[in-house]
């Protein structure tokens, strides 16, 4: 199990937890490198064992990108947006989600995957972390040209 916590010198609740699973094809990603940004930062790394599973307590009002990587597979990026506007808001429940890294193949051309594959922001009239659903469809759509 990956997990990282930031919160040294913060307050417990204001940290905001995230967790899910990596997935390599139809199995949990077992060695997949995951690297957590504040910013263009690298302030934490990781190796998933054979569960895939990963843990992410982060803090309040910072801009992070979780980097998913492993050799042979298309690295992938989630943006987490952690601003919450009112300081006495907090999310309803942890916000889950999973990452399905592509087998890279020779000679393809993965550049357009570059781009983060999603973006997680804090939705005031839910009081939780939601997907950008117009931004996730589009990138989702853009990932099944990738699989085969």
């Amino acid at each position: 199990m990956f997990a990282i916590s930031l919160g040294g010198f913060a307050q417990v609740d204001s940290l905001i937890g995230f967790e899910g699973l990596v997935f390599l094809g139809e199995d949990r990603g077992d060695e997949v490198h995951i690297e957590l940004f504040d910013g263009n930062h690298k302030i934490s790394s990781y190796t998933t064992t054979g569960n895939g599973k990963f843990i992410l307590d982060l803090e309040r009002n910072k801009y992070y990108i979780v980097q998913f990587s492993k050799e042979n597979y298309v690295t992938k990026r989630v943006i987490i947006d952690t601003r919450i506007y009112d300081d006495e808001v907090e999310p309803k429940e942890e916000f889950h989600f999973d990452v399905f890294l592509i087998k890279s193949r020779k000679n393809v051309d993965y550049s357009l995957l570059d781009f983060p594959i999603a973006i997680v922001q804090f939705r005031e009239s839910k009081q939780k972390f939601e997907y950008d659903e117009k931004y996730f469809k589009a990138r989702h759509d853009e990932q099944k040209t990738f699989i085969k």
